[in-house]
């Protein structure tokens, strides 16, 4: 009887694994990537409820069935997959800049520069058509490019942090305005993740 009282449930069982795996999902990378991808649930969520509308079953009147998408007007349907296209078409690209956003915080970074190079090295990587480069290879700016995004957000981030903490960088003196000192401090690290990146593409 004493046994049977003091057995936990499911639910204890899992607060308890929950509990004891905190301080792994409080490590600074997966705590990125986890705020990362929760940051896009409003992307999502648009963009599913788009194609909810496209895909909706529907049948003809012989019996046969069809999407909602297919007798609409095509006008009209062409137009209603934008939405659909701008959020998961984009998937990788908004990742790649909410993953870096979040890890750059985390470090203690001002965000803004480090981003726009994490972007820029993600195009490179994953979107050479773009970039002007190859105009044979395929582009891996949707959900194809997500690995991607993750492993160019981190390394980008860090890279600059590492620059940033070790002072390699450009300082202005102190009556600089903070954009414009900013901006310099990221000339260093920028350049470096510039150049990388195109030299791991190419």
């Amino acid at each position: 009887m004493e046994a049977a009282k003091t057995k936990k449930g499911w639910a204890d069982r899992l607060a308890d694994a929950m509990e004891f795996m905190a301080p792994i999902f409080d490590q600074p990378h997966l705590a990125a990537v986890r705020d990362g991808f929760v940051a896009m649930m409003p992307l999502l969520i648009i963009g599913a409820l788009t194609l909810l509308v496209l895909q909706f079953p529907c049948s003809l009147a012989e019996g046969s069935s069809c999407y909602l998408g297919d007798i609409m007007d095509p006008d009209l349907a062409a137009k209603l997959w934008i939405p659909f296209n701008a959020t998961y078409g984009l998937l990788s690209v908004f990742v790649t800049i909410s993953v870096s956003y979040s890890l750059a915080r985390r470090r203690g970074l001002d965000p803004v520069m480090p981003v726009i190079f994490t972007f820029m090295a993600f195009m490179i990587m994953s979107a050479p058509v773009l970039t002007g480069f190859d105009a044979e290879a395929d582009q891996f700016i949707d959900n194809r490019g997500l690995f991607t995004a993750v492993v160019v957000a981190i390394i980008s981030i860090e890279v600059f942090r590492f620059f940033v903490k070790r002072n390699l960088v450009i300082t202005m003196p102190a009556g600089v305005p903070p954009a414009i000192a900013n901006a310099f401090i990221a000339l260093i690290p920028g350049f470096v993740i510039t150049f990388g990146w195109w030299a791991v593409r190419y």
